[in-house]
């Protein structure tokens, strides 16, 4: 009888096992076992890979019991472009992603590339955290929200400085305070370099990136902002002088490194840490760059933007206030429940997120709640990127708005540096105002 109790109690014990077993089977091969959703982050910003792949592992660790989903995090610098164009042409896009340079807020919208943050479940919530300044809008509608601010100063090559005999009274490097003595400069390194070191480089293998966001932000402090918001129109003729009188004479002189179309700022920032260039004009971003990416066997300074001899007007040194870090794409609309999408962008802005990204030296923000409790970086040029005295809010009128591929930016700006005729370069900024203030109307 004993022995019959056991093999019963044996039996239904092993037919438990089997049905546990053929359950979990049976549950996972028809779903019916939750499983957390994957979203996709994809930013075209490597120098924040140490910090960012340590925040999502982090992050997935729980994230997935709590909120439902895991993070699929990528970056990819200078090769974004291609892997941007790459994922709308096989309709493969990410759920959240930054976007190209080279593409306006209105080409986003106007291609419905992007959603309205308040058109997504959980997307006025989200919204109703955040001050309005930190929100992105375009036509009153909210595609982003704000990462950081960022700064564009002048690095230089002390070493280069010294060795060409651009230096004080006291022998210390003479940093340029003025774009007469950039174009200076610039030709005394050359000269001295022997065809191995040039003067200063133009990163313009994106066009985008380097003329709106590089050289054109080098210029405001002593030129302007090409549009002019007391007569509500855009004038990019105000950088007549600056094109023909340092850009060009840069160019006429040799004095920068050679094939800039070819150079993104990955290269250029390589090319001044191993020491062949002696100037070149950063971003805040930059400064990590130098500090994790490439480092120098010399020493460099940080310098502000240089002015023109003859100007007059008080001393600005701009924070620009970016309009989007990262936006939600229309993958969004493919999601099950786009409430997840909402989650992951929501740890994206996180302040834990925020605050390990400004400790660690790779963003720069205005944000007292992160600024206030996180350590301040101690890397080298950390202090110098840091000072500002004014913040411009970048808004659409920094971006293209028309669709005249002719008088882009880029376009207009790439001609007058290939056809370098300095009696044309006015004619070309006049034709540009006229067809924006058009587009304007």
């Amino acid at each position: 009888m004993k022995k019959m109790l056991v093999i019963g109690a044996v039996t239904a014990a092993v037919l438990g096992l089997l049905f546990c077993i053929l359950y979990f089977n049976t549950s996972k091969s028809t779903g019916s076992v939750n499983k957390p959703t994957t979203v996709r982050i994809w930013l075209k910003e490597r120098h924040i890979s140490d910090v960012m792949n340590p925040l999502v592992n982090r992050y997935n660790e729980t994230g997935a019991e709590k909120d439902g989903i895991m993070i699929e995090y990528k970056d990819f610098g200078d090769e974004y472009e291609t892997v941007f164009a790459t994922a709308y042409a096989t309709n493969n896009q990410a759920e959240i992603m930054s976007f190209p340079s080279s593409y306006s807020v209105k080409q986003l919208i106007d291609n419905s590339w992007v959603k309205m943050i308040e058109s997504i479940e959980g997307g006025k919530q989200f919204l109703s955290e955040y001050n309005d300044l930190s929100i992105a809008r375009y036509n009153d509608n909210a595609y982003a929200v704000k990462m950081s601010v960022t700064t564009v100063k002048l690095i230089y090559n002390k070493e280069l400085f010294q060795t060409n005999n651009i230096v004080d009274k006291n022998g210390n490097p003479k940093s340029p305070k003025t774009w007469e003595e950039i174009v200076e400069y610039a030709r005394k390194i050359t000269e001295g370099g022997n065809g191995e070191v040039y003067g200063i480089v133009f990163p313009m293998r994106n066009s985008e990136y380097f003329w709106d966001f590089n050289l054109i932000k080098a210029f405001e402090p002593a030129v302007g902002f090409y549009y002019d918001d007391d007569n509500a129109v855009y004038n990019f003729s105000i950088y007549e002088k600056a094109f023909n009188n340092y850009l060009l004479k840069i160019k006429d002189d040799k004095s920068f490194y050679p094939n800039p179309l070819w150079i993104d700022n990955d290269n250029a920032c390589k090319l001044f840490a191993e020491g062949k260039v002696g100037i070149k004009i950063s971003s805040f971003y930059d400064i990590s760059v130098f500090n994790n990416m490439y480092g120098t066997d010399f020493d460099w300074g940080v310098a502000e933007l240089p002015m023109f001899e003859d100007t007059r007007y008080k001393k600005i040194s701009y924070a620009y206030e970016p309009v989007g870090f990262a936006y939600l794409t229309n993958a969004v609309s493919k999601m099950k429940n786009e409430k997840n999408a909402i989650s992951a962008y929501s740890w994206l802005f996180s302040n834990d997120v925020k605050s390990a990204l400004y400790k660690n030296g790779k963003y720069l923000t205005i944000e007292e709640k992160i600024t206030k409790y996180s350590s301040v970086p101690e890397f080298k040029g950390w202090h110098e990127f840091s000072q500002f005295n004014a913040i411009r809010p970048l808004s659409a009128k920094d971006y293209d708005i028309i669709d005249d591929q002719d008088y882009t930016k880029e376009n207009i700006f790439d001609r007058i540096w290939i056809e370098n005729n300095k009696e044309y370069t006015g004619t070309l900024l006049k034709q540009m105002d006229d067809a924006w203030n058009k587009a304007l109307k």
